[in-house]
This record gives structure tokens, sequence and C-alpha cells, in this order.
């Protein structure tokens, strides 16, 4: 009987975080898809929301500091980021990985810079103007 019960506590801890996942999935989906006429698209994907934003609306090739930036890219950050204070979705979102990614031309070198560039700044515009904790924001480059 105790073998059963230390082999089940978990798989009802776990069943409860997959609830929860669900639901906030669902709260997010919820929030930000009135905003996908911007131009970014929502996807989910396994226990993750992916957003995606057009090439149109963040840097320029080979560009990545903030003042690079298109005001349309600011422009959808800055809603995604009212959106999730406004429903008290942060409370619920353990990390937010801002993820760069390039063209396929070039050395992938350089590119692999350039895209976790883009991420540091995309991850830093939403700390600084989107007044997101910076312990939620991570940041990775792609290439």
């Amino acid at each position: 009987m105790i073998l059963f019960a230390a082999v089940t506590i978990p798989a009802i801890e776990r069943s409860k975080k997959v609830t929860a996942k669900r639901t906030t999935l669902t709260a997010l989906n919820h929030a930000l898809a009135p905003d996908t006429v911007k131009g970014y698209q929502l996807v989910p994907f396994e226990d993750h929301l992916l957003i995606r934003i057009p090439d149109n609306a963040t840097f320029a090739q080979g560009r990545y500091e903030l003042s690079d930036m298109r005001l349309e890219g600011r422009e959808i950050l800055d809603g995604i980021a009212e959106r999730l204070r406004q429903d008290s979705l942060l409370t619920k979102i353990d990390q937010i990985a801002v993820v760069g990614h390039t063209s396929s031309e070039g050395l992938d070198d350089r590119n692999w810079l350039l895209s976790a560039q883009r991420a540091v700044t995309v991850a830093t515009y939403l700390v600084t103007k989107g007044h997101i904790s910076a312990c939620q924001v991570g940041a990775e480059g792609r290439g």
C-alpha cells in the first residue's frame, strides 16, 4: 500500500501541473489572439505558445540594435507586454524565452552572433519598456 501511494502522489502532482499549464496556455491564447491583426502569429507547440513576429516588423538585414528595430516590432512587443500585465498572466508564466533568428545568408558564426544579439535586444526591450521582470525573460540565438 505504501509503495502504491509513493507512486500515485507524484502522478497526481504531475496531473495538476499539466492542467495548470493548459489553463495558462488557454488564457495566453485568449489574451493575445485579438492583437494578432497587428501581424504576429500564435502557434501552440507542446506546452508552449510561440509568438512569431514577422521579419518585416523586426530588424533590417544585419542589424540588431534597439534603434534598428522597426516601429511595427516595437508596437507588437508593447501590445504583448501590456496584455500580459493587464490580464495578470505574468504571475502564471515561469519564463519568456526570446529566440532570435537570422536569414540563411552569410556565415554561420556571424548569423549565430547576430541572432543572439537580436534576442538580447528584444529581451531587454521587454524588461525596460514592457515592465516585465528580468527574472522572467531569457534570450538565445538560433542562427
